[in-house]
């Protein structure tokens, strides 16, 4: 029989690897710039690396790092979780390559959350470094991607209300049924401490990016002001008001939702339409 003695040695053995393969793989994957393959509109598209290997390598990460980590399978709805919610918490602006791979990072778990480090600002920067024939694309930009946000939120809240009433029913199991194991009891709550946490990022994400554009149309309505600002102002509005479904349950995190609008905008001469206030 193997000792106590004789554990610990072979325990510290498994975190060493397990801590050298995931330093190893990460300094890869961001030494190569390595992000998630996309297809059309920013969808995810199938790969080994990223949906098996390093998944498998973060969850002992995560482990390591003393956050839940539970070995269930996942449900269809928790899947399609995931993918949803991979169009959300992508920089909008993933020209620059190192946001992208700290969140492709921070999906597979082999790094802990990051995201609370990006900077608003950024879009507006990767706005103004682009080679744009003319000023009015970068505001049609904005407001096309405030849009393009706001389409994905109806269908990604309703999979997250699909995913909550299966992680109730599953606690709801837990309270009324005997002759389950602490196993059980502990990988059904990491579980839905999973689903949480990736329902709180996406919540976050979606908070960053309506303040990074209205950094962004703030200003652009100083250096190249536009006729544009007035449908680029509902662009955002309707990105707002699709949010409402995340702070429901306390997603939006560091970032809040602008409050009621209160400062009105200047007129900028003979506008086609109102400034809308911000």
């Amino acid at each position: 029989m193997t000792g106590a003695g004789d554990q610990t040695p072979r325990a510290f053995g498994r975190v060493r690897r397990t801590a050298a393969a995931v330093l190893l793989l990460t300094a890869a994957l961001a030494t190569a710039g390595c992000t998630r393959p996309e297809g059309d509109f920013g969808r995810a598209r199938p790969s080994y690396l990223h949906d098996d290997l390093m998944p498998v390598v973060g969850a002992r990460s995560a482990a390591m790092r003393g956050e839940p980590v539970s070995p269930f399978n996942r449900t269809d709805t928790e899947r399609l979780l995931g993918d949803q919610s991979w169009s959300l918490v992508r920089p909008p602006h993933a020209g620059q390559w190192w946001m992208a791979v700290a969140a492709e990072l921070q999906r597979t778990r082999l790094t802990a959350a990051t995201d609370l480090r990006f900077d608003p600002g950024g879009y507006y920067a990767h706005l103004r470094a682009g080679d744009y024939r003319s000023s009015e694309a970068r505001w049609g930009k904005a407001a096309a991607d405030a849009l393009a946000d706001a389409e994905l939120l109806p269908p990604f809240c309703h999979v997250v209300r699909l995913v909550r009433r299966d992680d109730a029913e599953r606690l709801a199991v837990l309270g009324r049924r005997g002759g389950m194991d602490d196993d059980e009891y502990a990988s059904a709550e990491a579980r839905v401490a999973e689903n949480e946490a990736l329902i709180a990022w996406a919540g976050r994400a979606v908070g960053y990016r309506i303040v990074a554009y209205r950094e962004a149309i703030d200003r652009l309505e100083v250096e190249t002001p536009s006729r544009q600002l007035f449908e680029t102002n509902r662009a955002l509005d309707t990105l707002v008001a699709a949010s409402g479904c995340l702070a429901l349950g306390g997603a939006i995190g560091k970032w809040p939702l602008p409050e009621a609008p209160t400062r009105p905008g200047r007129p900028l001469g003979d506008l086609d339409g109102p400034v809308l206030q911000k």
